[in-house]
């Protein structure tokens, strides 16, 4: 009886590491000379693909997902680029393949640089340009009309 605990048991922890159970399939794209992982696709439910793309350290680059239609990869939500020790450095939003909602950008500091909203691929509204101590230099309304 104990070693058919321990076979549940042993099976139970090889299922929770292994990515069909989640439903995750994991596909390296492209890798640096020194091994590290440059890109991949962590493919989800349906034609939904996160992707992710490294600096040569193996920190994130950028990271954001796309939907597959009709053979092209378009993205979607929210899309992020960091620099290369991690730090945020822009955020946008997509709406198959368009940008559309809130953008920003932020110093290696951390302060934001630029925020704006986009409306189907156009800027709109009030769009502000900050320096690294995060006073406004700039700021103009983009909204059409």
């Amino acid at each position: 009886m104990k070693t058919k605990g321990f076979v549940i048991l042993v099976l139970s922890l090889i299922s929770c590491g292994d990515s069909t159970y989640t439903g995750k399939v994991v596909e390296v794209t492209s890798k640096w000379a020194n091994g590290n992982v440059q890109e991949e696709r962590v493919h989800l439910k349906g034609d939904t693909v996160e992707v992710i793309s490294y600096y040569d350290n193996f920190k994130i680059k950028t990271r954001g997902m796309v939907v597959n239609i009709d053979g092209s990869d378009l993205k979607i939500g929210s899309w992020y680029t960091y620099y290369p020790d991690g730090m945020k450095w822009s955020h946008n939003s997509f709406s198959n393949g368009i940008t559309d909602g809130k953008y920003q950008t932020w110093h290696p500091n951390g302060a934001i640089r630029i925020s704006g909203n986009y409306s189907n691929g156009y800027e709109t509204g009030v769009w502000q340009f900050s320096d690294s101590t995060g006073i406004v230099v700039r700021e103009f309304d983009a909204t059409p009309g």
